[in-house]
């Protein structure tokens, strides 16, 4: 009795070993229980994003270079021309008709020239009036415009160009200096930074390392010198580039925007991120 009950007793427990191993076997091989069909199925190549398309390029700042000027290489021109008959004769030796005042200097059609004991030279005739100093300064007053210039190499040009494109430059001794003429307003540092200020352009502000602003007809974009920036263009977005953290800036919770204004419920500068203000999603 005892025997028939031991193996009573082991029947279900070999049955309920035999149940284990096939489920493990099953649940370790989960490969085998699907069809062939569906292992060899591959899944479609994801197509690239529509939106990436539709993004435009980022623009770049412009370039500060300060246009050729209208008046200045005419004017450049006429003054090396009428120079020219004043030191030509100073190298070498001429026989002209000729008359002195009592002061020394020399009377002649071409108008009136001395030269002072210092080498310091004085013109007046009609190509205008030149004073040139022996430490090399002096200024040019003729029809080009007025010509000043120091010792140091800085001085200024006033040139008067045709059909009133006039400009003024003032150029320091370190190579700075300011353009003021119809290319608008150019300040550059001599250091390769500056700004450009004109009606067609906008405003250009190159911080000289890589970096600067440019407030125009694309809206407004800064770079910054480790390559990354922002633009918020005519259509009211901002595009961020990638770029190191920075630290927090407290921000005001008050929009600019109207129905943000007139919601006046907590939180209200969130309305700003609804479809209705692209142009402000980005400053929230």
């Amino acid at each position: 009795m005892r025997k028939t009950l031991s193996a009573v007793i082991w029947v279900p427990l070999l049955l309920a070993g035999c149940g284990r191993g096939e489920g493990q076997r099953e649940a370790a091989d989960p490969a085998g229980a699907t069809p062939p069909a569906a292992q060899t199925a591959a899944p479609p190549p994801a197509s690239p994003p529509v939106a990436d398309e539709a993004v435009p390029e980022f623009p770049a700042i412009p370039s500060i270079v300060v246009p050729e000027i209208a008046g200045v290489t005419p004017a450049q021109r006429a003054l090396e021309a009428s120079l020219q008959d004043i030191l030509d004769p100073i190298e070498g030796g001429s026989v002209t008709p000729a008359r002195c005042r009592d002061g020394g200097s020399l009377i002649n059609d071409a108008g009136i020239t001395s030269v002072d004991a210092n080498g310091n030279l004085l013109r007046n005739g009609d190509g205008g009036l030149f004073d040139l100093k022996a430490d090399g300064s002096g200024t040019a007053n003729f029809d080009g415009g007025l010509i000043r210039v120091n010792a140091d190499g800085s001085g200024t040009i006033n040139a008067s160009g045709a059909g009133g494109d006039d400009a003024i430059i003032q150029v320091q001794a370190s190579g700075a200096g300011t353009y003021n003429g119809p290319a608008g307003l150019i300040s550059l540092d001599g250091k390769g930074a500056g700004t450009w200020n004109s009606d067609k352009s906008g405003l250009v502000d190159n911080h000289g390392d890589g970096g600067g602003t440019w407030n125009g007809p694309r809206g407004l974009i800064t770079i910054n010198a480790d390559g990354s920036g922002t633009w918020n263009g005519p259509d009211g977005w901002c595009r961020t580039a990638a770029m190191a953290p920075a630290p927090s800036v407290p921000r005001r919770a008050k929009c600019a925007c109207r129905r943000c204004r007139r919601c006046r419920r907590p939180g209200a500068s969130r309305c700003c991120r609804s479809s209705h203000f692209p142009a402000h999603r980005a400053a929230i």
